[in-house]
């Protein structure tokens, strides 16, 4: 069930990021829109390779910062990277 409501939720996401570049949006929003959508379908590895692009750009983000954080807390070999970027939110 937790794999067809993944698919759904890409589906839905590649509809939207369709609609969204014919809008005019961004790619830096793009890829914010589709980085969020990977995240809250729990698709932590895809949603960092896209947080940390989105991070190049905006550095000083600490919901980007917080994002990355959760993702390698939820990565179970990377769990220590976690701490720069959630330490980093609350300094």
């Amino acid at each position: 069930m937790k794999v067809f409501r993944t698919y759904w939720l890409l589906l839905v996401l590649f509809a939207g990021l369709s609609a969204m570049a014919q809008s005019g949006l961004t790619k830096q929003e793009i890829d914010l829109a589709e980085a969020n959508a990977f995240f809250e379908a729990s698709n932590f590895i895809q949603a960092l390779d896209l947080y940390l692009k989105i991070e190049k750009k905006f550095p000083h983000s600490p919901d980007i910062k917080r994002r990355i954080g959760t993702c390698y807390l939820n990565i179970h070999d990377d769990k220590a990277k976690a701490m720069p970027y959630l330490r980093g939110i609350y300094n």
